[in-house]
């Protein structure tokens, strides 16, 4: 009996080590020109492969670096290991240097693990995505990595929910899953997606999106910054989205409650669009988003098949697009609405069409006059796109009024703080400001609140003294 317990002892001690050990909290570091997969993975005698560093049982509360400057093709990076709330598992960087790369597998992340942080890596050129929080994967977070040149830069499989994906560059992801050349079928072409969720309860935020636009058999162009297909109850917050083809398109049957809040986005391709959905996409919301579409046939909203009060829920929203500001099928939920373009849809209660007058094509601050200015409706949020604080009084009446659109903060002026009419911004403005420093507009003179925050302040000051010495002014 003694010697069966000991030899059952040795083959457990066996397979662990075939599989890598489980530890108690520590780090693991890969190093794909100076390591050796027969090193035990520290920082002085690294591993190489990322095959070997997949075999390491990790623990919560364990880190698993790899090398900036580093590069890893065709070999994926598994965590199927849980973390927990309090010591998370976490997938890194270290040294000095470029990002590390991992390019070329499938997913080039995998994560099926709870409680996982996947941050500080460049994924590119991976045959799906450059990150998926697979079957299972809940509370994962990916943020500060670039993901680029892949079918979807991130994406949350169905089964997976409560994973965070933020602060990441997410850049020309415009591959796609499926391309097939019409007649043989004219409605199946489908990827070029910066986030793609099949989840639920996900968040997006702070992300900045681009380029998910690729040619297409079937629509002429494809992809969007972010897709939701059978997601339910995600929230898509305070992104900044440039040329996509769509900002997001939703499908899927079990596809509702879905949030986009605060989101800047802006496209010259020709047929950008903001939101693309249909009836099946249940109880959408859109609050707070500054939408600016230059190309040619360009439209904002696009509700059909079934929109309804039901469906859609739009409020303080800036819509400027060429084609069509919006098109719905039956009216939705609209109100303190500001749409400018060809209006095909019934605008709700203090929405109106105008001009928002956004800065500039790829500024969407709104300028001092735009009516969008202190004419919102207070749906209690605290931060918009930039982290400025909402509400702020700037139209100097004495009362905080939440802006429309994604920006709180207006467009800096671009006049001369010539106070004094002599024609030159001098010494004897900055005077004339400092007199009110520090005090609220009203009842300092709104002129003197140059950038329109409510005070005059160092802002205030700076942006005088950065005119001393123009002529003529």
């Amino acid at each position: 009996m003694k010697y069966t317990t000991l030899a059952i002892f040795a083959c457990v001690l066996v397979a662990l080590a075939a599989h890598g050990a489980a530890s108690a909290a520590g780090s693991f570091y890969v190093d794909n020109v100076y390591g050796n997969d027969g090193n035990p993975g520290t920082q002085a005698a690294p591993w190489q492969s990322l095959t070997r560093a997949n075999r390491q049982v990790l623990a919560p509360g364990d880190s698993l670096l790899l090398k900036r400057g580093g590069f890893w093709s065709g070999q994926d990076l598994q965590v199927s290991e849980n973390g927990t709330s309090g010591a998370r598992i976490n997938v890194d960087a270290y040294g000095t240097g470029a990002a590390p790369v991992v390019s070329g597998a499938s997913s080039c992340v995998m994560v099926t693990g709870d409680y996982v942080t996947v941050r500080n890596l460049k994924l590119d050129s991976c045959s799906w995505a450059g990150i998926e929080f697979g079957e299972g994967a809940t509370f994962g977070l990916a943020e500060f990595n670039t993901l680029s040149h892949n079918i979807a830069g991130a994406n949350v499989a169905s089964g997976a929910s409560d994973n965070t994906i933020q602060k990441n560059t997410i850049v020309d992801n415009n591959k796609m899953k499926v391309l097939t050349p019409c007649p043989t079928n004219c409605n199946d072409d489908n990827g070029a997606w910066g986030v793609l969720l099949n989840g639920d309860r996900n968040v997006v935020a702070y992300n900045t999106i681009s380029g998910s636009d690729a040619y297409s058999y079937d629509y002429g162009r494809d992809g969007a910054a972010v897709e939701i297909f059978n997601g339910a109850a995600n929230i898509i917050h305070r992104n900044k989205a440039a040329d996509n083809e769509t900002f997001s398109e939703l499908g899927g049957s079990a596809t509702r409650d879905n949030s986009f809040i605060y989101n800047s986005v802006r496209s010259a391709v020709g047929q950008g669009k903001f939101v693309v959905l249909t009836g099946v996409a249940k109880n959408t919301t859109l609050t707070n988003n500054s939408v600016y579409l230059t190309g040619s046939s360009s439209q904002g909203i696009v509700c059909s098949s079934g929109c309804n009060t039901g469906v859609l829920h739009s409020r303080n929203n800036l819509i400027k697009a060429v084609l069509k500001a919006g098109y719905a099928d039956a009216p939705f939920d609209d109100a303190f609405g500001i749409y400018s373009g060809f209006i095909q849809f019934a605008l709700g209660a203090n929405s109106v069409a105008a001009d928002p007058k956004f800065r500039s094509t790829t500024d969407l601050r709104v300028e001092p006059a735009s009516p969008a200015v202190d004419s919102g409706a207070s749906l209690g949020y605290t931060a918009d796109v930039d982290a400025q604080v909402v509400p702020m009084d700037n139209n100097n009446d004495g009362v905080k009024t939440v802006n429309r659109g994604s920006n709180e903060g207006l467009a800096p002026p671009t006049y001369c703080p010539d106070f004094d009419g002599n024609h030159v911004a001098d010494i004897s403005d900055l005077v004339k400001l400092t007199s009110w420093y520090g005090r609220t507009a009203p009842p300092a003179p709104a002129t003197y609140d140059v950038n329109h925050d409510g005070y005059v302040d160092v802002l205030d000051v700076t942006y005088v003294a950065g005119w001393f010495g123009r002529v003529p002014c």
